[in-house]
């Protein structure tokens, strides 16, 4: 073992007493020194690379002792002894805190010792922003059964992103803590020492909110310890994954000898209980990284460790309504390991006022190392917004196109206000043309103008300086257009196709998953032609799971936005009025997916399923088809105008040649 206490450094092992500590402040260590504990070596010196002064090395037995007394104050020595595979543990534990020192640079990370009131030593670490950001609150992380602290690198650091400073805490016998690895003298143990804690970290931390987030057991036990009022009056919510709530053994019989078994033979490892191998995420590279990992616990469970699971479970069911404090689960629902249906019950029964509850359809135990463990850890949106900007359609409205981006600057400027780690991108759809005129995860849409005056918000420069590029060229293209006199309709096509690869890109090659969903701002009414991509598009969003919500603000109803909403689970409104705009779009569209669920949105009176024909661009309800490109006439046609394909004459028009059969579905000649 290694910690610092003044200028004393202490490394020791032993075989039968715990680690302790006459003083219980945290003690922190910056020393790169790797640990190993050995039986029977001789005693020897070495350096230290960082201070002045010589280790010295005894070992009597299995019991080690290594001090560092730096020069020129002398102080006195402290002897601990602990469990010589505690202190492999705890020395690796400590190692990978200094070799990792905040990783990328945006956080420091740091570990520390906490003592409990028996007197055990529990592994600590904590993850702080780097900088003079102000803090919003404080997070307590506590791990699942046979893991440690130390797996949620990363999420820690996502929520120092949010301005969190965050605790993690390794309980007894997990981790760098003491007691035999994964053996639980008794799961209250682990909420006491959670209890104390959390006293601690909250004194450190005068005026923040504090939170808990815990995983599997470690729910559990955050659970029971809110039933104390005094702790839970000190915490401001809780975030349980997968909770180890009602858990069933692998058989009946082993829910009836478990009491026997724990009393008997507490530290055996039950062989017989283990349940098949069963997966706890999809993710191969995260499966890989936990059971390749030497602080998490791998053999089968140990008889007191799994008769106090049992335990606590049963004592949390019968006192889901005693809970209070405020808290968002989130389960899988393929989840094998703990019950999806007692997390549902947590959720119906407890008395909190504010409560919600997340259920992943598809996804496993494991939930913050699933593949989408981006969407699970941030909550974070990716909205694609598709901006109608047809000249010819504003040209025919009361609302001027500037009143009307006046109201979507500042619904967007709501959005990205909702997380901090929400993006934005806005697509312009013209009449010949689109293209991508503001992307808010790019650094640079600080306009050249907008860093002087101050007076539009420097985030949205770029966004009106490229939209009106845009309107320019697509102005020049739209010039010599024949069939401007025919209809006015916006690329409606181009810009979805465009939204949907850039959400591809997006979960191919960035680190963050979002989730994706787009919203056609639209005015322009329907092109006919576009019908084919239009429904191609629609469909990918669909096998996608991307939702496309579309706001017409067009005097006709758009069959495409209400097909398009309907079939991949979006939202559709056409206002009455443009002068509330914002309103609209901020209570119906700036909520995300799952917050949808408990907002009252408007419902659809009907969904027009008809088809635009090709021919005389008119809504029909019986046509023809091509079967070659699936275009739609209103009359029969030899040639079909799209692909060229050549019919025979229609049999409903009195058609008896027996050879037109052979003559349909026939590419017609290049001449």
């Amino acid at each position: 073992m290694i910690c610092s206490s003044g200028r004393t450094i202490v490394i020791a092992t032993g075989n039968s007493l715990p680690f302790k500590e006459s003083s219980g402040d945290g003690i922190r260590n910056h020393l790169p020194i790797n640990v190993a504990a050995r039986r029977r070596s001789p005693m020897r010196s070495i350096s230290s690379p960082l201070r002045k002064g010589k280790v010295c090395v005894s070992s009597r037995k299995r019991n080690v002792v290594c001090c560092i007394s730096p020069s020129p104050t002398p102080q006195p020595t402290k002897t601990v002894v602990v469990d010589d595979e505690v202190a492999v543990r705890r020395g690796l534990a400590m190692r990978r805190v200094l070799e990792d020192n905040g990783g990328d640079g945006s956080s420091v990370r740091d570990f520390s010792f906490f003592t409990t009131e028996r007197g055990d030593t529990l592994f600590t670490q904590s993850w702080t922003r780097v900088g003079s950001v102000k803090n919003r609150g404080i997070v307590v992380l506590l791990h699942g059964l046979n893991e440690h602290s130390g797996r949620y690198n990363d999420f820690a650091k996502q929520l120092n992103v949010n301005g969190f400073k965050v605790y993690g805490l390794d309980w007894i016998g997990h981790g760098g803590s003491d007691g035999l690895h994964a053996y639980v003298p008794s799961l209250d143990y682990a909420v006491t020492d959670l209890s104390s804690f959390l006293e601690k970290v909250i004194a450190e931390n005068p005026g923040l909110p504090c939170f808990c987030v815990g995983h599997s057991t470690g729910g559990a036990i955050i659970l029971k310890a809110m039933l104390d009022p005094k702790i839970e009056a000190r915490v401001s919510g809780i975030v349980l994954t997968s909770p180890a709530v009602g858990v069933q053994p692998s058989h009946p019989i082993f829910g009836v000898i478990a009491p026997f078994l724990a009393f008997l033979i507490p530290r055996y490892q039950l062989s017989a209980a283990k349940k098949k191998i069963m997966p706890v995420s999809r993710d191969p590279e995260a499966l890989l990284a936990k059971y390749s990992d030497p602080l998490v616990y791998t053999g089968f469970i140990r008889a007191r460790t799994g008769y106090e699971i049992l335990r606590l479970g049963s004592h949390l069911l019968e006192n889901l309504n005693r809970i209070k404090v405020p808290f968002l689960v989130l389960h899988g629902t393929a989840d094998t390991v703990t019950d999806p249906k007692a997390t549902q019950r947590l959720y119906d029964e407890a008395s909190s006022s504010d409560k919600s509850i997340k259920l992943f359809d598809g996804l496993l135990h494991d939930l913050l190392f699933e593949p989408e463990r981006g969407i699970i850890a941030d909550d974070v949106s990716l909205l694609v917004l598709l901006l109608d900007t047809n000249p010819f359609f504003w040209d025919t409205t009361s609302t001027t196109f500037s009143q009307f981006l006046s109201h979507v600057l500042a619904f967007l400027n709501a959005v990205l206000g909702l997380n901090q780690l929400n993006q934005v991108v806005v697509i312009a759809t013209g009449y010949s043309s689109c293209d991508y005129v503001y992307d808010s995860s790019l650094t640079s849409n600080v306009s050249s103008e907008s860093r002087g005056t101050g007076g539009m918000p420097a985030l949205f420069g770029s966004l009106l300086e490229k939209l009106e590029d845009f309107i320019s060229r697509d102005a020049e293209l739209s010039q010599g257009d024949e069939h401007v006199d025919r209809i006015a309709s916006s690329l409606l096509s181009g810009s979805l196709s465009m939204a949907l690869c850039y959400i591809q890109r997006i979960f191919r090659t960035g680190h963050l998953h979002p989730q994706p969903r787009i919203l056609c701002l639209q005015g322009s009414p329907d092109g006919p032609e576009q019908y084919v991509a239009v429904m191609n598009s629609i469909f990918s969003a669909q096998r996608l799971m991307v939702p496309i919500d579309s706001c017409y603000i067009g005097t006709q109803n758009s069959a495409f936005l209400q097909q398009a909403s309907y079939i991949t689970g979006g939202v559709h409104h056409a206002p009455k009025q443009l002068g509330g705009l914002f309103q609209f779009l901020t209570t119906i569209f700036a909520t995300d997916l799952h917050t949808r669920g408990f907002v009252q949105l408007p419902k659809p009176v009907g969904v027009d399923f008809r088809a635009s024909c090709f021919c005389h661009k008119k809504t029909i309800d019986m046509g023809y088809v091509c079967s070659v490109c699936l275009s739609i006439f209103c009359e029969h046609h030899k040639k079909c105008s799209t692909c060229g394909s050549v019919f025979g004459q229609s049999k409903l028009d009195g058609a008896n040649d027996a050879s037109s059969v052979n003559d349909r579905k026939r590419k017609a000649p290049d001449s």
